[in-house]
């Protein structure tokens, strides 16, 4: 008789699911981190090409200037070289966004500008601080600071801050109509959120002045082509069409979306040789900052529309936001016809407002570039009245 005897063979034991949670968690952080880590490298790499890139055409814009005593007029690639025309070439990736070349008191000036659109950084030089790199995010322009406002240079949003989706965060870009129907409140929480930019916030009003005095320098910004004479351009403020409008990217195209009467340009252009759309024009823009006392303009006299230099009471809100303010010769006299805009304001209200600056598509004869309104409250909204962000 054969005796069968029972073998019990011993299985290797498993990984229990907790186990396998905790490896699957590991994994999921090394990954993390290392995608991270990757992820800062490869913008650092960004920057470093930009600013390579930057340092570059300094040198190809100095020799050219030392060469031929002015600056080349363009920086094309695709024409040969000559005594009008030079090539600045830009790494993969990297594009020279803007070139711009002036007369200042007889003497050649450049300023450009490259971007990575891929990582939303921006960057700007000019002939007059070519060390001077300040990155921004794409859509964004460079501001030169005033002393008069307390400001160092910053950033700024080239168009009105426009929504491509509902939900998404504001954007600058020449397509798609401003965000309006959005209270002070809101623009100022929203102006946080913008892709690419820590520290972004809903301009100030010292930032607005900064761009203001600037832009109040440039002949170019004045109708008759020198400062003070006629009006600062005051852009899309009469109701053809009624409502506002997109901007162009070509920014030659200044009276895009207009009549084409002379004070309707929407461009106005600063000393960099940056270009802003619609500061003055097409939709107010709201401000940082609410206001309960202070306000400029006429004891006894209640809200109404009056000219700067109108005002007998001058309000404790700082900064001073009247054209004497800005410390321009002659100044003082300008009001609406100079294509400031109006105040509308009541020097005995103790209200809470905030604050809307600039003119829109409605504000015929009161909008304009000092344009001045605190009559709306921070819940307050409307189809032209739209915000501006800075960093």
């Amino acid at each position: 008789m054969q005796i069968t005897k029972n073998i019990h063979t011993k299985l290797p034991k498993g990984f229990s699911i907790v186990e396998l949670l905790v490896v699957i968690v590991i994994i999921g952080i090394l990954a993390s981190m290392t995608l991270f880590a990757y992820n800062r490298v490869s913008k650092d790499a960004s920057l470093a090409s930009l600013k390579s890139d930057m340092a570059n055409a300094a040198k190809v814009l100095e020799g050219f200037y030392l060469a031929n005593g002015n600056y080349p007029e363009t920086i094309n690639c695709a024409i040969p070289d000559s005594t009008t025309s030079a090539c600045v070439r830009a790494s993969s990736d990297n594009l020279f966004d803007s070139y711009t070349v002036n007369e200042v008191d007889g003497e050649s000036t450049y300023g450009i500008s490259i971007s990575n659109p891929e990582k939303g950084t921006r960057y700007r030089i000019t002939s007059s601080s070519p060390g001077n790199l300040l990155g921004c995010p794409v859509g964004f322009i460079v501001i030169p600071g005033s002393s008069t406002y307390g400001t160092s240079d910053f950033c700024a949003m080239k168009y009105e801050a426009k929504q491509i989706d509902w939900g998404r965060a504001p954007v600058s870009q020449a397509s798609v109509l401003p965000w309006t129907d959005i209270s002070y409140t809101y623009a100022e929480i929203n102006s946080k959120y913008v892709k690419n930019c820590s520290g972004c916030h809903l301009m100030t009003n010292a930032e607005w002045m900064t761009i203001a005095q600037n832009v109040m320098n440039q002949k170019e910004n004045w109708t008759n082509g020198a400062v003070g004479d006629q009006s600062v351009f005051v852009g899309h403020e009469d109701t053809s069409p009624n409502g506002s409008l997109e901007a162009s990217s070509n920014d030659k195209d200044g009276y895009y979306g207009t009549l084409g009467d002379i004070e309707m340009r929407r461009t106005l252009v600063l000393s960099n040789g940056e270009v802003i759309w619609d500061f003055a024009g097409n939709v107010a823009e709201w401000v940082y900052g609410t206001v309960n006392s202070g306000q400029p303009g006429i004891s006894g006299g209640g809200f109404t529309d009056r000219e700067w230099y109108d005002i007998t009471v001058p309000g404790t809100i700082l900064p001073d936001s009247s054209p004497a303010g800005t410390g321009i010769a002659g100044a003082e006299a300008w009001g609406t016809r100079e294509g400031m805009g109006t105040v509308y304001s009541n020097a005995d209200s103790a209200e809470e407002f905030a604050i809307r600056r600039g003119g829109g598509f409605n504000f015929f004869e009161t909008g304009g570039i000092l344009s001045y309104r605190i009559n709306w409250h921070t819940y307050d909204s409307g189809s032209y009245v739209g915000f501006r962000v800075a960093k």
